[in-house]
């Protein structure tokens, strides 16, 4: 369907799955590639999911009474398999469980041991390798419409072809206290004001980030969160502006309303950093989610066989 009434015309695609051509027979990882008609080498995009098949369950809690430090600056997340139904015959070498924080890839974990094994529970507790840094609450902003200027806009004009937003500009958090804040842990919402349906009638705005700090040397400072589907590559990188003395970011987005923070990533390495700016704090509401892959001796895929998500604070 084409835009309606917008000032950035664009296509907007809409793909069922299954349908009457596709019926998924595993469950697993799966990735849409969406290539150019008469160039197949040429993606566009790509966009991945994962579909389940519930075979056991998972218990999980998530504490800042970590073994690192207690109430300061991480949490840590403990679980248990439970699977008196399903044979799992070596859950060391067939099992293959993935935790994310918020959908973050960065700091993603994998290959971790049970601590104890028993009849019908695998227990994963005390390890390390699950203490996560606890971060901040995202920063949240809002535009909605052309007319009025939204949450964290500072002002709204038109450079054609396209509106551009200036949001107001973004401090260090790291050396502040902790102040609460209802976010939705990194994720966004397609809304425009006065419109029936956003996936056609929502326009594009090029938003104008900024934060102001001295050069943090030794790596990058990264925008996080689902506008950049959690990737941190050129497209998220942020570039320091000498004359403003800020990280200046400029994206192109659809009307709505969005999370983001800020991470540091060092020289040479791929995970993200929130103690540089946002900093860390014990009582940052975050979102966990575990997923439990099984690949039975002689099978050659990997099952998704449970999928457990968990807020803390519950």
């Amino acid at each position: 369907a084409n835009s309606l009434n917008t000032t950035t015309f664009y296509t907007n695609y809409r793909l069922f799955l299954p349908n009457n051509d596709i019926k998924f027979k595993v469950s697993g990882n799966y990735v849409v590639k969406v290539y150019n008609e008469d160039r197949p080498k040429d993606i566009v995009f790509t966009a991945c999911f994962s579909i389940v098949e519930p075979k056991v369950n998972v218990a999980a809690t998530v504490s800042s009474n970590t073994d690192i430090d207690v109430n300061k600056e991480h949490q840590q997340i403990g679980f248990e398999i439970v699977h008196p139904n399903y044979e799992i015959t070596a859950p060391q070498s067939d099992l293959k469980v993935q935790i994310y924080q918020n959908n973050r890839y960065d700091n993603m974990v994998k290959n971790i041991q049970p601590l104890t094994i028993a009849k019908d529970r695998i227990i994963y507790q005390f390890n390390r390798d699950l203490i996560f840094e606890a971060g901040n609450e995202y920063r949240r902003i809002e535009f909605l419409s052309n007319k009025y200027n939204g949450m964290g806009v500072q002002r709204i004009q038109f450079h054609r072809p396209y509106y551009h937003i200036d949001l107001y500009q973004d401090r260090v958090r790291s050396d502040k206290p902790y102040l609460y804040d209802q976010d939705q842990n990194g994720q966004y919402v397609i809304r425009s004001s006065q419109v029936e349906d956003p996936d056609t009638e929502a326009d594009y705005y090029i938003v104008h980030f900024s934060l102001a700090s001295k050069p943090i040397v030794n790596g990058n400072i990264h925008i996080s969160g689902n506008l950049f589907n959690n990737v941190l590559n050129e497209n998220s990188r942020m570039e320091y502006n000498e004359d403003a003395r800020q990280y200046e970011k400029s994206v192109l987005l659809k009307q709505g309303t969005y999370n983001y923070q800020y991470l540091f990533v060092p020289d040479g390495q791929q995970k993200g950093e929130t103690a540089p700016v946002e900093g860390n704090f014990s009582q940052t509401s975050n979102e966990y989610r575990i997923m439990v892959y099984h690949r039975p001796f002689g099978s050659k895929f990997d099952k998704l066989i449970a999928v457990k998500r968990i807020n803390f604070p519950e």
